[in-house]
């Protein structure tokens, strides 16, 4: 163990040195040298005596070695005067002794500190530790955002070719086979839902990145009964096979709301019902006023969700872990109407009971009120 006792005091350095008993001491009279000894020998313990010689007063030698980060574990400590005390503790000093010089008290004080420097170690190297734990996990966190964006946004284009391909077949669908029929409508409904797996990926890491911009207009009752109707279509052609029912009351509020956002939410609400539901399964959409907000809801009676899965499925790349649904899902619809809810500044949740149906909800914002027109009646 390693001590530099830096004072240009004899009486002082003799006392210091026994009291340093066990230490390998090294003796620097002025404030360069102690400087430089502490640099290169990085030791457990500095001493500074206030009477110091050399070009640098001792305060100031206290100063520069309480910022260097190689000697955060060394028990920095200076012995001076009272009057000097607060002088040396604001250059960053570990601990300061009065003079005169006591032996036993300074025995005692460097024994705690050794103590509390060797604590302090073991919590630096943890967090360092730590640190380039953490350092690492966000750099492969970036990494794989980036893969993804690239792979995604690859992945858009062939597959929009796809479709388009396998539509201009579908065009002459009278001139085909039924079971040519039911092969190209499949190609066709699962290249529409790769892309919109696609874009949920892509719109999940805009709207975290705060670069997906809502372009909200004011909506009443027949348009919602429209997005609700696009919404489904969107879904596919296993539609056919759900008994699906739309409930919007005429009077309904007017509400506040992205449109082409809201159809995305409800598609995927939507297809998440009809993955998790058998052939016949029934779907019920509903819109209701509810205090100053619209609160839509997409209901089923399928498999449900287990209770401790509840909390987790709006998480990004989460899906139930005990489901009947073979089909591929990135779990990231669920992320993107949280996100997409949340931004219209509204919220979602579900209800569920395993075996019986899940109830997905969420709210969206009134519009203002319209404004009225005043007549000014004037006297004449």
């Amino acid at each position: 163990m390693q001590a530099v006792i830096a004072s240009s005091d004899i009486a002082m350095t003799m006392a210091l040195q026994r009291a340093l008993d066990g230490f390998d001491v090294r003796h620097m009279d002025t404030a360069d040298q102690a400087l430089l000894e502490a640099h290169v020998s990085n030791p457990l313990v500095v001493v500074i005596h206030s009477h110091l010689g050399g070009t640098i007063a001792a305060p100031e030698v206290a100063g520069l070695l309480s910022r260097r980060a190689d000697l955060r574990n060394t028990w920095l400590v200076a012995i001076c005067p009272l009057e000097q005390m607060i002088q040396f503790f604001e250059a960053g000093m570990t601990d300061v002794e009065p003079e005169p010089f006591d032996l036993v008290r300074f025995k005692v004080r460097l024994e705690l500190g050794l103590r509390t420097k060797q604590a302090q170690q073991g919590l630096n190297i943890r967090l360092d530790t730590l640190d380039q734990k953490y350092n690492q996990l966000l750099e492969e966190e970036l990494l794989r955002d980036r893969l993804t964006h690239m792979l995604v946004h690859d992945l858009k284009n062939p597959i929009t070719a796809i479709m388009g391909a396998v539509d201009f077949v579908r065009s002459d669908a009278p001139t085909l086979k039924q079971q040519q029929r039911d092969l190209i409508e499949m190609a066709y409904e699962e290249s529409q839902r790769l892309l919109h797996l696609a874009s949920n990926i892509l719109e999940v890491r805009k709207m975290k990145d705060g670069k997906l911009r809502l372009e909200p207009r004011v909506l009443v009752a027949r348009d919602l009964k429209r997005i609700i109707e696009n919404s489904i279509m969107d879904v596919g052609i296993g539609m056919q096979q759900r008994r699906v029912r739309a409930r919007v009351p005429e009077n309904l509020a007017r509400l506040s709301a992205d449109e082409d956002i809201v159809r995305r939410i409800l598609a995927n609400l939507i297809s998440n019902a009809m993955k998790h539901t058998l052939a016949q399964g029934r779907i019920q959409i509903e819109a209701r006023e509810v205090r100053d907000m619209i609160e839509m809801a997409v209901h089923d009676d399928g498999e449900g969700i287990p209770a401790e899965d509840v909390e987790r499925i709006f998480k990004d790349f989460e899906r139930s872990r005990l489901t009947n649904s073979t089909r591929f899902d990135t779990g990231m619809g669920l992320a993107f109407c949280k996100l997409a809810v949340e931004q219209h500044g509204g919220r979602i949740w579900v209800e569920s009971t395993r075996d019986k149906g899940s109830s997905f909800f969420f709210t969206l914002p009134l519009a203002a009120p319209e404004p009225i027109d005043v007549v000014e009646l004037v006297d004449n």
